[in-house]
């Protein structure tokens, strides 16, 4: 008490033994008065403000685990965690998955409001497609796709090649591919054909690269070049990439590169 420090929970145990609490604070100064004496440390214990945070101390990976859930709780309705493609034209699901991260709209990716025009325009744009709408519902994305009722996918057997050439691509919606990317192939050969039965309805379109290397009579370079462009327009889905002719001795050497696209049912 001459020191002026406070005591608390005084008890006199018996005719040798005071029990008392002290302020941390104090410690070293009593140490320093009971130098002499027999003294033992029963417990320490905060007391107040400071018993209250050695308590959170205590259990601060219990604060942490419920500061992380809340922000995953608050922050998950901003992410895409599983992107649905629901309607009749689901069956347009790579394309329009697809389509979704080319505009960097992706699982785990946050969802970009400002682009949901720009891609149901271009959903708008598939075959068939009548309807679209992007809606977010917590962290799903659903993408809701229709396709015109009187649309009909009547065209049945396999997708062959048009032309001798390179395949440069091949989209398959429905059928098993026969090919692929960068293969040579004859003018009938097929390209996607039935995964298990001939009742299945293909739906699949491919690009092949194609090249005309020919000798011919002509009078003049134009005469030669156009009688083989009216063949090459004769081919559905052909473009004309590149031409050129070079005089011969005994004619004219024509070549020409053209794309044939082709599809059945897209």
């Amino acid at each position: 008490k001459r020191a002026e420090i406070p005591l608390f929970n005084v008890e006199k145990r018996d005719k040798k033994t005071l029990s008392l609490c002290i302020e941390r604070k104090f410690y070293k100064k009593v140490f320093t008065i009971l130098q002499g004496s027999c003294y033992n440390i029963i417990g320490v214990e905060y007391f107040g403000v400071a018993r209250a945070l050695a308590w959170c101390k205590q259990r601060l990976g219990i604060f942490i685990g419920i500061a992380v859930f809340s922000l995953l709780c608050a922050f998950s309705d901003f992410f895409i965690l599983r992107i649905e493609v629901v309607g009749t034209g689901s069956y347009y699901q790579r394309e329009v998955i697809a389509l979704l991260n080319e505009n960097g709209v992706k699982v785990g990716g946050a969802y970009r409001a400002e682009k949901s025009a720009e891609i149901t325009a271009k959903i708008l744009a598939f075959k068939n497609v009548s309807f679209c709408s992007l809606k977010k519902n917590g962290s799903v994305l659903k993408v809701e796709v229709q396709t015109s009722a009187s649309s009909s996918l009547s065209a049945r057997g396999a997708l062959v090649a048009e032309a001798q050439g390179t395949v440069q691509s091949l989209i398959i919606v429905r059928g098993t591919a026969r090919v692929a990317v960068g293969d040579e192939v004859q003018k009938g050969q097929e390209l996607v054909g039935y995964a298990q039965s001939e009742d299945e309805i293909i739906m699949a379109s491919a690009q092949i690269l194609c090249r005309m290397e020919r000798q011919v009579q002509a009078d003049d370079e134009e005469s030669a070049l156009h009688g083989c462009i009216l063949e090459i327009e004769s081919v559905d889905g052909a473009e004309i990439l590149t031409q050129s002719v070079t005089a011969q001795a005994d004619g004219f050497w024509v070549e020409i590169t053209y794309l044939v696209t082709q599809s059945l049912n897209m």
